[in-house]
């Protein structure tokens, strides 16, 4: 934990470098799957995974601890303006996480929650809440948050039913999350909303 300030120095550099199969649209191989694993393979976008890694690292060592450098680093990565805007695969690294980050630092993510899921450009959305959805169980107070990406997936169910296999088992995905929620009294299945 001596090394907290270097090891986010270094991480800092390392999410917000060039990566040239991230910035210039030219995936590490032309058959990956999906955004997801096309992530995972790129160092920016790795380094962004490592960095929520290194925020749960800060609070095994130091419960109380702020982790103010990692919101940083991911609000400056947020910033549309700035010299590297996410890319479509860190968009879905990202809503993988978004509810471990939600357990971690609820008020940040809560705020931060468009950044996550932008709306406004639908094929990123669509990989962020797809990732969210796939890899993360229903939980009640995520629902209380997420309530209006999820009827936005039902406005845009199309979105989901074409394109790749992956892509197609979202709306099952979607579905069973809904489902549950219902269950559990959260979510009705009938009125205006």
């Amino acid at each position: 934990i001596t090394y907290r300030k270097q090891l986010s120095d270094l991480l800092s550099i390392l999410c917000m470098q060039f990566d040239s199969r991230l910035d210039r649209d030219r995936g590490t191989d032309q058959y990956q799957p999906d955004q997801l694993t096309e992530a995972i393979n790129n160092t920016r976008s790795l380094a962004l995974e490592n960095l929520i890694e290194f925020a749960f690292w800060i609070r095994r060592n130091d419960q109380n601890s702020e982790i103010s450098e990692v919101t940083s680093i991911l609000e400056e990565r947020f910033k549309t303006n700035g010299a590297r805007p996410l890319t479509m695969p860190e968009h879905a690294l990202l809503g993988m996480h978004y509810g471990r980050l939600f357990g971690l630092v609820r008020t940040w993510a809560i705020k931060n929650k468009a950044e996550f899921f932008p709306q406004n450009n639908l094929p990123f959305w669509v990989e962020a809440f797809g990732s969210f959805l796939r890899f993360n169980n229903p939980y009640g107070p995520t629902y209380e948050i997420l309530s209006d990406d999820f009827t936005f997936a039902l406005d845009h169910l199309s979105e989901f039913n074409h394109g790749k296999k992956a892509e197609k088992d979202l709306a099952g995905t979607l579905a069973r999350h809904l489902f549950t929620y219902y269950l559990w009294g959260v979510y009705p299945l009938k009125g205006d909303d």
